[in-house]
């Protein structure tokens, strides 16, 4: 089981039961990732990497834990930040993590290691949302006072203030390293150049606060081809990765193909 100092190490039939009901993947929009009743780390967040394999929880407490989604078992657990979480990210690769919180500043996670590598400050109230670059290099966080704050991790700078919504900014979803989109207390959801801070457009519309986005992670489609004949020259008989814009010389070689994927949601 996954405990931190201080927690009560649950009995073997209670870590049983916590397992088998962790077991339980997605197979509707409203079935659970996993089911944890482990004091004191009751989850209030949760963020499930693209391919769903690790689900990364905050508990009321501030601590952080991963999971691994198909066994049901608890992977690591750190400390946290501690105090009121109110947002969290995760990298593509699930190589770092960022919180945001009622202290006003967003933290960085190696999620190797369980160590802050950066706090990035800058905003006077609380923090209500957050999102990381697919790299981890760029962090955009939403305050109450509806700015956005887009910083330089590496260098610790701020790269751009966004004058983005009237009100908090409830939520935040990165793709890539130049797309964000934040949804606000406003009812607006608008779309954002993360590099250069430029808003690209606006989706006006919803009679409600916009407090939760999502975005599916790209994929490509290619095909691993493998010659199955060749009418005029030799073939070494390897397998060849095509892209869907570039098939084979039907006149040469035959192939037998099949589909693959690469992109933000691949291995």
């Amino acid at each position: 089981m996954c405990a931190l100092p201080g927690d009560d190490a649950p009995t073997t039939d209670e870590a049983t039961a916590l397992l088998e009901r962790s077991r339980q993947m997605v197979s509707r929009a409203s079935a659970p990732i996993l089911e944890v009743d482990n004091p004191p780390h009751r989850p209030v967040l949760v963020w499930l990497n693209p391919m769903g394999r690790v689900a990364v929880t905050v508990g009321v407490d501030g601590s952080l834990r991963s999971w691994d989604t198909a066994a049901g078992r608890c992977l690591q657990a750190f400390p946290g930040p501690g105090g009121r979480v109110n947002a969290l990210d995760g990298t593509a690769g699930q190589r770092r993590w960022g919180t945001a919180g009622d202290d006003g500043a967003a933290r960085i996670w190696d999620a190797q290691s369980g160590a802050c590598i950066g706090v990035l400050g800058g905003a006077a109230g609380p923090l209500t949302s957050i999102a990381l670059s697919d790299s981890g290099r760029l962090v955009a966080v939403g305050a109450q006072d509806g700015r956005i704050l887009v910083w330089e991790v590496r260098q610790g700078s701020l790269k751009h203030t966004l004058r983005a919504h009237r009100f908090h900014v409830l939520a935040l979803a990165a793709a890539g390293e130049s797309t964000l989109f934040s949804g606000g207390r406003d009812r607006v959801l608008r779309h954002w150049d993360l590099q250069t801070g430029a808003l690209l457009r606006e989706f006006r519309g919803h009679q409600a606060d916009v407090s939760a986005v999502a975005m599916a992670p790209f994929l490509q489609r290619n095909y691993q081809c493998r010659p199955v004949g060749a009418t005029r020259k030799k073939y070494s008989g390897r397998p060849r990765v095509l892209s869907n814009r570039t098939m084979c010389s039907a006149h040469t070689v035959s192939y037998r193909c099949s589909p693959i994927f690469t992109g933000a949601g691949s291995p």
